[in-house]
């Protein structure tokens, strides 16, 4: 009886402890609010409480991949964070993704997230590479398949059961690789799909309190925002002409020793050494009938279930460096085109860039 009482009181003690630990994290959390709106390493994206806590009235969820990641130190002055000052300003768009994230990931993510949009309305910025016949490796996938995401998105009842499988099944088929990541797929299937058994429900969820802790203990202390400058940004007041003129002096500046138009340091460093075998390496590429287009279906079949409207953004390549690389003009037209169908077939707004795939600077990404 003693050894059981001690237990129970151990128990308890253990669960205070985790209760106090998680104020604490929430309060830092909440206190950083407009630098989680535009910071987008994994710490945060993994962090549901802390994406939810800034996703206010005044706040629209942007999804994307790298091109949301750009380093400080390049001084971007055209990127969200710099225009909204890190959050300084009436008007903020929570960026949620990095690279290798692309549509499956994204659906679950906005699935999880669905039910906490005070604004009902995403922009899903596509990128053409992501339609690259087997771009997406699994193991970069199962790097980007969140605990914490997953679960909210298998406990929102605002999503069918049938689509929750169609996402499930989808999943299985990118982890042959990540077995861990599949047993676990697996557990969630048999209980939020099936009848489940008790050792899954107990495993899910002692996972969801561990996770939880873990994730806003890393989030906390990677944390670094920015010391606040400048007056408050007042969205009306943005002179956007203005900004695309330095935007492109921005780019001359950064792009000044290649003909592709890239930044000058990824090109020193990632691109001249290969050079060689770079040129004409995607001459056979396929991108006009690959899995990823069933995935932005997914992706915009959740958005209907949960009345979220959305505004994809097809961006274009950049024709310079991927006519060297032989990526088929064909192909990349294929692919604006099943977007263009998509959007009407979804009848759902597309703002379409791909003409400007030879408009210098008109995209940073790596």
């Amino acid at each position: 009886m003693r050894k059981i009482v001690a237990f129970l009181v151990a128990l308890l003690l253990f669960a205070a402890t985790l209760v106090g630990v998680n104020s604490y994290y929430d309060a830092v959390i909440t206190s950083a609010r407009g630098y989680l709106d535009y910071d987008v390493k994994n710490a945060k994206l993994q962090c549901l409480d802390a994406v939810s806590s800034s996703l206010d009235e005044n706040t629209i969820l942007f999804l994307g991949s790298s091109e949301l990641d750009v380093s400080d130190s390049l001084n971007i002055t055209s990127h969200p964070k710099n225009v909204f000052h890190w959050g300084n300003s009436d008007f903020n768009m929570m960026l949620y993704g990095g690279a290798s994230n692309q549509s499956l990931s994204q659906a679950i993510h906005l699935g999880a997230l669905g039910n906490r949009l005070k604004v009902k309305k995403v922009v899903i910025n596509l990128s053409p590479q992501w339609f690259i016949e087997d771009f997406l490796a699994p193991e970069a996938f199962a790097d980007k398949l969140y605990p914490e995401m997953f679960t909210a998105f298998m406990e929102n009842e605002g999503i069918s059961v049938d689509l929750k499988q169609r996402v499930v099944d989808r999943c299985k088929s990118q982890l042959n690789t990540s077995p861990d990541k599949l047993r676990q797929i697996e557990a969630y299937e048999r209980v939020y799909l099936h009848t489940g058994n008790i050792a899954d429900l107990w495993l899910i969820e002692i996972n969801k309190l561990i996770t939880s802790n873990r994730d806003k203990a890393i989030l906390t202390f990677s944390m670094n925002p920015p010391k606040a400058t400048g007056p408050k940004v007042v969205y009306d007041d943005i002179d956007f002409s203005a900004l695309a003129e330095e935007a492109e002096l921005n780019g001359q500046a950064q792009c000044a020793n290649n003909d592709f138009y890239v930044s000058d340091n990824y090109f020193k460093k990632n691109l001249e050494p290969n050079l060689g075998w770079l040129k004409g390496h995607l001459k056979s590429a396929n991108m006009h009938d690959t899995v990823e287009y069933d995935d932005l279906r997914l992706l915009l079949d959740i958005c209907r279930e949960l009345g979220i409207e959305p505004l994809l953004v097809s961006v274009p390549v950049n024709g310079f460096y991927y006519d060297y690389t032989g990526l088929p003009e064909s192909e990349r037209q294929h692919c604006y085109q099943n977007i263009r169908d998509i959007a009407g077939e979804y009848d759902v707004q597309l703002l379409d860039l791909s003409g400007h795939e030879y408009t210098p600077y008109f995209l940073h990404d790596i």
